[in-house]
């Protein structure tokens, strides 16, 4: 009786999705085999933070397969090279501030030296457009429509800033044309306020990986003109993907709180409905 063939060599691979409401950005790495265990590290990729959540653990090379065909697909999980992974990790970590932590060091000591040099050297965007085109930016429904990848979480604090002077005027004795005029304004007002500081920067890294994870389509290329948009500098009004978020919350919270009374600030309130805070 002939002997089996030796199975392949697990080689590793990732797993990156589409960010969650405050941007930050799901993955699942797997080192290759060596000594027949590798390193898997899952968690939470912030840009201009690091890391969140992550853990890591030494698992059979067929335990490793097992979770990466398990989760691809699953919230939007899909396969990516592992250089590709590392890349962003890495800038991740970089835009932090922070030194490589010990789990994910382990990780990358695994892995062929020609792969790191690949994931440190070669961006993953670098086929992809360079310069905005308004008009693709304003083609963003892919990303936020019925099925759509993203949603963009606006924080409760942010909100209960703006809505009581706006539920004010709506009650109020202003006129149609002035009441419009102050619900554009607080899109206009939250809708900047809510890509200031740490936001531009989770968003850009969490819409370059959408950019770079998905195949061409719609959907690339709204996600990598938006991120244009963020590296340009331009404010949150002006992005069609924020300003649609914002406009949305804006609209659920102001009804929310006109059907809501009592002297209760409004934090309370929707702590009381459950209305999550939420990070921007």
């Amino acid at each position: 009786m002939s002997e089996a063939p030796p199975a392949d060599p697990f080689l590793g691979g990732a797993l990156l999705g589409p960010a969650e409401p405050d941007g930050a950005v799901p993955f699942v790495v797997a080192g290759p085999a060596v000594d027949d265990s590798c390193v898997v590290v899952a968690g939470l990729l912030v840009g201009g933070s690091g890391l969140r959540e992550a853990e890591g653990a030494r698992v059979a090379p067929a335990d490793a397969q097992g979770l990466l065909d398990r989760s691809a697909g699953q919230h939007g999980l899909a396969r990516v090279p592992l250089h590709v992974a590392l890349h962003f990790g890495d800038r991740a970590l970089r835009e932090g501030g922070h030194a490589t932590p010990a789990l994910l060091a382990a990780l990358w000591e695994t892995v062929p030296e020609g792969v790191r040099t690949t994931a440190a050297l070669t961006s993953p965007l670098r086929r992809l457009d360079k310069s905005l085109v308004p008009a693709f930016l304003a083609q963003c429904g892919p990303l936020i429509e019925d099925g759509g990848l993203l949603v963009f979480g606006v924080s409760q604090d942010a909100l209960a800033d703006v809505v009581p002077g706006l539920v004010d005027t709506l009650r109020g004795e202003a006129d149609r044309d002035q009441r419009q005029a102050a619900i554009a304004d607080a899109v206009a007002a939250l809708s900047v306020a809510s890509l200031d500081g740490p936001a531009r920067a989770r968003w850009g890294l969490a819409l370059d990986v959408l950019s770079a994870a998905y195949p061409a389509g719609e959907a690339q290329r709204a996600a990598r003109h938006t991120a244009l948009a963020l590296r340009d500098g331009l404010p949150g009004d002006r992005v069609p993907f924020v300003r649609i978020w914002v406009e949305r919350a804006l609209r659920s919270t102001v009804e929310l709180a006109l059907q809501l009374g009592g002297p209760r600030s409004l934090r309370e309130r929707l702590a009381a409905r459950g209305v999550p805070s939420g990070e921007a």
